[in-house]
């Protein structure tokens, strides 16, 4: 069985439960959104067994059960005709309720284990490892406090600032999001601009270009983007329709070697690294997304490979996977899996549902 843990309008996690299901594999695919409203989950603690009951499926063998943490919980839909002023409880005894659920496949081949996300979501550690493992790393400060600002942004010419927390707002037919942005010397900043984020502040590198390296097992697939007429200097998420300009790029050996190390110290075995490559082609680690999206790479770029290689990582639960095209198998073609994917009603209307928000707990007035 290969449990997949994701959420509505995730099309990554689709495809490739589609691509497992056509070469056989058993599988049970969870939008934590819809965990309570659709799935109904119970686990089940008696005389037999440990045992997770979830989307009509029972699961007995834990440990023999592959788990993908696509997603992870956000909010959830709540039962009809639930009080307002009751969501926040039931959200908290859902976000319990998960947690509980995913301790029950600790001794399971997760990617990546659970107690392992948290953690590594957080950026301050990551930065640190990555600094020890012997990446070149930028200064770095993660703060909301104007003073802490106002000084490091003395010892450089310009600052990148990114937030902590990826967010987006929505109005008609515009919309804002946390895209990284470059704050010069001689610009003025509020009190108010700093404090209301939490942010982390580095010194702005001039780059050649950017790499992503998607990382399962010990196989890797690097992109580089180039510089150039249209994309942001800064942040090159803000136009992805230059993402058709992306070219598949060679790793250095002593890259790979450290990050083979790094993941190890942080107990993941698939993560999205994202480098900087400056005129001295030294490689400066940004950062490292633990459940971060690949198959973009591949709708843009002939030359890479990850659908397949991905879809026979799960399978064969080998946390120093590698790829030999030579075992390519017919019926993981990627494009022949999308065009399934995209008749079969099911997708649909997974997609349909959209991102799910994440809920707000209520105000308290006094």
């Amino acid at each position: 069985m290969i449990l997949i843990f994701s959420d509505t309008g995730d099309k990554h996690s689709y495809i490739v439960d589609k691509g497992l299901r056509q070469i056989g594999e058993e599988t049970c695919h969870v939008a934590y959104s819809r965990l309570f409203s659709d799935d109904n989950p119970t686990i089940n603690i008696n005389d037999d067994a440990l045992q997770l009951n979830i989307d009509g499926k029972t699961i007995k063998n834990l440990p023999d059960t592959t788990v993908w943490y696509r997603r992870q919980p956000s909010s959830f839909v709540t039962p009809e005709n639930m009080l307002p002023e009751d969501e926040w409880f039931f959200n908290e005894s859902a976000n319990y309720f998960c947690g509980s659920m995913s301790t029950l496949f600790n001794e399971s081949f997760c990617v990546n284990p659970f107690k392992s996300l948290g953690r590594m979501a957080n950026k301050a550690i990551q930065i640190s490892l990555a600094k020890e493992t012997g990446f070149f790393v930028p200064n770095t400060i993660i703060t909301s406090d104007p003073a802490y600002v106002s000084s490091f942004r003395k010892q450089y010419d310009t600052v990148c600032v990114k937030y902590l927390v990826w967010m987006t707002w929505g109005s008609g037919t515009k919309t804002r999001a946390t895209f990284t942005a470059k704050i010069e010397k001689n610009e003025i900043l509020e009190s108010s601009q700093i404090r209301n984020s939490i942010s982390i502040f580095q010194p702005f590198i001039k780059k050649q270009y950017e790499v992503r390296i998607t990382v399962f097992g010990h196989y890797m697939q690097a992109v580089k983007i180039p510089q150039g007429v249209g994309v942001d200097p800064v942040d090159w998420r803000k136009n992805l329709n230059y993402l058709a300009h992306i070219k598949k790029i060679k790793i250095p050996y002593e890259i790979r070697e450290k990050i083979i190390f790094l993941m190890k110290r942080m107990n993941i075995n698939f993560g999205a690294f994202d480098f900087i490559i400056d005129k001295d082609q030294k490689w400066w680690f940004l950062e490292v997304n633990e459940s971060g999206t690949f198959l973009w790479k591949q709708d843009n770029c002939r030359d890479i490979n990850l659908f397949a290689p991905f879809v026979l990582f799960l399978k064969e639960r080998n946390p120093e996977f590698l790829w030999d095209d030579c075992r390519y198998p017919d019926n993981l073609d990627y494009q022949k899996i999308q065009s399934l994917a995209d008749n079969d009603p099911q997708y649909t209307r997974f997609l349909s549902y959209g991102f799910p928000q994440p809920f707000n707990k209520p105000s308290q007035k006094q």
